[in-house]
């Protein structure tokens, strides 16, 4: 497995895990913290987890594919990498809750029109979270790069 390769599965995983993440924590909190005179509601995290699941893997690869296009990402240490991505990740699924991509949704869907914006607009978040890490990694400090001292 070539170095680009292996640090696109590495950026792709660390996102989709610190997308998922949040969610995961959260439903946690909720499920164990039930009272005694609610029912059951175990149907209802598990669609949560199934749309986030969905999403965050669409965002996942759109990130993944979008930071491997750098020399300078691809020379990071891992360690920066995964940080980096799930950090990103976790920012993806919050903003998406927040509506902080709804402008670069607009954008989509003037340029392409609805049919094409709604099918796509799972990865938004990861397309516009790689564009803002693959200019970080442009621009960064090199001493950050793997192999520097």
């Amino acid at each position: 497995m070539t170095k680009a390769l292996r640090t696109a599965l590495i950026t792709a995983a660390a996102f989709f895990a610190g997308h998922i993440g949040i969610t995961v924590l959260i439903a946690a909190w909720q499920f164990f913290s039930v009272s005694p005179g609610r029912g059951n509601e175990i149907d209802s995290y598990v669609m949560m987890l199934f749309i986030v699941v969905f999403s965050g893997t669409a965002s996942a690869f759109a990130y993944a594919a979008i930071t491997a296009c750098s020399r300078g990402w691809r020379e990071r240490r891992p360690s920066t990498v995964v940080i980096v991505s799930a950090v990103a990740g976790a920012i993806a699924l919050v903003g998406t809750w927040v509506g902080l991509f709804v402008p670069a949704l607009a954008l989509l869907h003037a340029a392409f029109g609805s049919v094409a914006a709604i099918r796509v607009s799972t990865a938004v978040p990861g397309v516009v979270l790689g564009i803002v890490v693959l200019a970080w990694s442009l621009v960064a400090k090199p001493g950050d790069r793997a192999g520097s001292t």
